[in-house]
């Protein structure tokens, strides 16, 4: 095990020495001689070998809170690229730049001409750009991560195996938030069930109470007759997926603390409390949905049968 990690670190070395070394030969790369000879330039390799490490760190930093972030998590998925693209390269081009015109402030020159961004300033920012639009399509192939991310990866495969074995829903409920971090924020064109935690059904239209507290109004009703959601009450439907087996006091439904606390953040607690009323007339239907035999039958992949709503918010 320490071997592979010297082995895999001493490879983020090479690569890292190399991409400065082709930063600061740039344009001269058909003719590196020159530039090789200059007695700085084992210097400028080894100040921008350094701050590679520093751009690395920072677009890993970004990659994490890209997932973190709850505005961010909100934005349409052309909009986030280009948010994370422009908030992870603006700032490493302006340290470079910064760095390199301090450099040469020194020897009575500057970096902003014509010359350098036609010719050596396309070495620096391409490979930049590469390796960001890398990390953004493939999280898991970041360096000098301060976790391993396939022991996340695994962790997750553990879940769900536990899952497909216990057939427990709070397993699975840990399996989804765990492999859609704050993805219950988003809202797309077709919306996945599992980020709905109720719908309630009036004389005029449907509406799904979501897992981060917003209320909206459905396009249509055959999310309704998804295996997963089950009637609790005369006109209020429950998405299994966030409620436990146990009825609390009063016959109110006991749900995922983190999506109640989000829910009563916007929707009066007192309101929340009558839709997870459970009436002596759904008693058996809720009832029956824990049974083993049932669990062994539900197909976690129905949690992604999709359905739109209208642009109204209702609260």
């Amino acid at each position: 095990m320490r071997n592979k990690i010297k082995a895999k670190y001493t490879l983020y070395f090479i690569a890292v020495l190399a991409v400065s070394l082709l930063i600061n030969l740039g344009s001269a790369i058909d003719d590196p001689f020159p530039r090789l000879i200059k007695p700085l330039f084992k210097w400028m390799c080894l100040g921008t070998s350094l701050l590679l490490v520093m751009y690395i760190l920072w677009i890993n930093f970004m990659n994490h809170l890209r997932y973190s972030n709850v505005w961010y998590c909100k934005q349409k998925k052309d909009l986030k690229m280009t948010i994370f693209l422009l908030v992870t390269i603006i700032p490493i081009c302006s340290i470079h730049l910064f760095m390199l015109s301090l450099l040469l402030g020194q020897r009575s020159t500057t970096v902003f001409t014509w010359l350098y961004f036609k010719g050596d300033f396309w070495f620096f920012i391409v490979p930049v750009c590469v390796y960001v639009i890398l990390v953004y399509l493939k999280p898991d192939k970041a360096l000098l991560w301060l976790y391993d991310p396939k022991m996340l990866m695994d962790k997750n495969r553990k879940l769900y195996e536990l899952w497909l074995e216990k057939r427990n829903i709070f397993v699975l409920r840990s399996y989804l938030y765990a492999i859609h971090p704050n993805e219950y924020l988003v809202f797309e064109l077709n919306i996945p069930l599992w980020k709905a935690v109720l719908f309630e059904k009036t004389e005029i239209c449907t509406f799904a109470v979501f897992a981060n507290g917003e209320k909206w109004m459905i396009k249509d009703e055959h999310i309704l007759i998804n295996p997963w959601v089950v009637k609790i009450g005369r006109s209020v439907y429950a998405n299994m997926l966030y409620f436990e087996q146990e009825v609390g006091a009063k016959d109110i439904l006991q749900m995922d603390r983190d999506a109640k606390n989000r829910i009563v953040s916007i929707m009066a607690a007192h309101k929340l409390d009558m839709l997870l009323l459970l009436t002596r007339r759904m008693k058996a239907n809720f009832k029956s949905f824990w049974e083993i035999d049932h669990l062994l039958q539900m197909d976690e992949n129905r949690l992604y049968d999709t359905f739109q709503i209208f642009g109204a918010r209702q609260n």
